[in-house]
Order: structure tokens, then C-alpha cells, then sequence
């Protein structure tokens, strides 16, 4: 048993073992083995411990019309979900440059720490580079990598490497593309799947691929070119991948510039307001004050060199002296009598 697989992924790699070899039994031709192979490996139907002789005679017809439409149409992995339906990989664009490369940013690491992608690992090889958008269970976009890579290097030994040349290393190139051997992307590789246990840890390491160019990809350039693509349309999701996105600089300085503005105009709403309550509280106060003052001395004059503020205000103090005075009068009254009967 190969010490880096736990027994379940080790149980997995012998199912995609069988289902590679029952390909080689069902003898299909070379010319039309890389349309035809993504169609059939990786179908669930095709479960570890079913007869090989039975799978080629069940699937053989299928098999011959797979490569017979693939002669007919060279689209014939086109769209669609992986495994529903005959069209599901090959999404052939004209290139504009004679040699175009995979852009650096172009990386597991960045699609998720910049746009927000969840990176999911897939047991099955079909679904290896698709791109799920809407994803219901994550609700935002999800892209599926085969995590086995010590099954691909292993396989390359195999007969059936003559019928698929190439597959088996473009594939571990792809890894090495999207997983490259830089110091972020292994800190992000290692946080994100160390403990993951159906994810080989050297599957982070596998280093740098022979080469970006996208015409050394054959088999996984379609859905490679359709990851691109939508990672180059993808937008930020919260204001930290806003922030880290700068890969549009004038849309990015455009963001920060109207974020920045609007949180000045709040600001400026907001201590307009405050100012305006503090002011009417102010006034308030004044004139409580200037009551008081009015009253603040015995014979209800104002105080030395203090004039009326309102007319309001003086007649108030004037009520209040002669309430003062009077009383006063009532209780020097009251005390002479009680001295006299005594």
C-alpha cells in the first residue's frame, strides 16, 4: 500500500485503477482516446468491484459512440455539468497571440484569497477543473482539483499512458499551475487543506509547471481557458478581497475613492446633526441662566450692570420678586403676632 494514501483514498485509487484498465480492454483507438476518455472515467456508475469483462460489453456501444461524435464534433466536451450529458469539457476558443501564457496571478491561492472561490477536491477525475458558479451549498463560486497525485505519477507506467500520452503529466501540471511552489501559496495550501484528509500534502509541492504556455495543454486547456476567463470577470465578494484585489487599478482606486467619500458624507451628516442638538441644548441652558440671574438677588433688581435679554424674561423675574416679597411679608406678620400673645 503506498504510505502517503490513508486506506480510503488508497481504495479510491484502485477504483479509478480498474476503470482506467477496463478502458484499455474496451481498445479505444488513440486518435480519438483524449474526447473519448474524460467522457467515461469518472462515472459514478462504474463502482470498484464490477466485472471488467461486463463493463466493456455494457459500455462498449457507448463508448464507440462517444468517439464517433467526437469525430463529427470537436466540441463534443462543450458546457454542461459534469457527468450529465454528452457535452462537459472541451470549450474551444480562438487564441489572439501566437504564444499566450496563463497569467501568474492565475492560482488556487489567488482565486480564493482576491475573488473569494471555494476550492473543493473531488474523488472524481471529470470533475477535476470545473467550475461551479453557483454553488448551492456554498453560495459562491466552487472549482473541484483531483487531489491524487501519486495515483497520476503512478499510472504513467501503465499501458494505457501509450493510448492517452501526456494525460497523466498535463494533468500534474495543472496542479503545479494552479499550486505553485511559492511561499504564499504553500502558507495558504497548508491552512487551507493540512488537515484535510483526502488532499495529499504533496499534491502543494509538486513545484512549478514545465511551462504556462497554454499551448503545451491539450487535454485540460478548454477548461482551463474557462476557469481564466471567469476568474478575470470574478469581482471582489467582502471588502477585504476589495481591498487585496488590485489586479483592476483604476477600478479599484475608483471603489476606494467612492467608499472613502461616502463615509465622509456620513461623517459630515452625522456631526452636523450632533453640532445642531448641542446648539439647542446650549441656548436652553443660556436662557435658564439669564431666569436665574434675574432673580439672584433680595430685591429682585437685576444684578449690577446686567440688562433684560427678552421681555419674557423680565416679567417672569417680576412675578417671582413680588411672590417672594409678599410671602415674606406674610411670615414677619405671622411672627409679630405669636410675640404679642405671648
Amino acid at each position: 500500500m503506498n504510505p502517503i494514501l490513508t486506506d480510503e483514498q488508497w481504495d479510491r485509487s484502485i477504483d479509478l485503477g480498474l476503470k482506467l484498465e477496463a478502458m484499455e480492454d474496451a481498445g479505444i483507438p488513440s486518435e480519438a482516446a483524449a474526447d473519448a476518455f474524460l467522457q467515461v472515467v469518472g462515472n459514478p456508475a462504474m463502482v470498484l468491484g464490477s466485472d471488467v469483462e461486463d463493463f466493456r460489453e455494457q459500455n462498449a456501444p457507448r463508448v464507440e459512440d462517444t468517439i464517433r461524435n467526437a469525430l463529427k464534433d470537436r466540441e463534443l466536451l462543450t458546457g454542461g455539468k459534469p457527468n450529465k450529458g454528452s457535452r462537459v469539457l472541451r470549450d474551444e476558443e480562438p487564441l489572439s497571440d501566437a504564444n499566450p501564457l496563463f497569467n501568474s496571478l492565475f492560482t488556487f491561492r489567488d482565486m480564493n484569497y482576491l475573488a473569494g472561490v471555494n476550492i473543493q477536491p473531488t474523488d472524481n477525475i471529470l470533475n477535476h477543473l470545473y467550475y461551479d458558479k453557483y454553488s448551492y451549498r456554498e453560495f459562491r463560486p466552487t472549482v473541484f482539483f483531483f487531489p491524487y497525485a501519486s495515483v497520476l505519477e503512478d499510472m504513467k507506467g501503465s499501458k494505457l499512458h501509450q493510448q492517452f500520452p501526456g494525460f497523466y503529466e498535463e494533468t500534474l501540471n495543472t496542479l503545479g499551475l494552479l499550486f505553485p511552489n511559492e511561499p504564499t501559496c504553500q502558507e495558504w495550501f497548508e491552512n487551507v487543506f493540512g488537515k484535510n484528509g483526502s488532499v495529499e500534502p504533496r499534491v502543494g509541492s509538486l513545484g512549478h509547471p514545465t511551462s504556462r504556455e497554454m499551448r503545451r495543454y491539450w487535454y485540460w486547456k478548454p477548461r482551463l481557458l474557462a476557469l481564466q476567463r471567469e476568474f478575470e470577470n470574478s469581482h471582489p465578494r467582502t471588502l477585504a478581497h476589495w481591498w487585496r484585489d488590485r489586479r483592476k487599478r483604476r477600478e479599484w482606486i475608483t471603489f476606494w475613492i467612492a467608499f472613502f467619500g461616502a463615509i465622509f458624507a456620513v461623517a459630515s451628516l452625522i456631526l452636523s446633526l450632533v453640532s445642531a442638538v448641542t446648539g439647542s441644548i446650549s441656548m436652553k441652558q443660556a436662557i435658564l441662566a439669564n431666569a436665574l440671574g434675574w432673580v439672584s438677588t433680595t430685591d429682585g433688581l437685576p444684578p449690577k450692570g446686567a440688562t433684560p435679554k427678552t421681555p419674557m424674561t423680565s416679567s417672569a423675574a417680576v412675578v417671582v420678586t413680588i411672590t417672594t416679597i409678599e410671602t415674606a411679608s406674610t411670615t414677619t406678620e405671622d411672627h409679630s403676632n405669636e410675640t404679642l400673645l405671648h
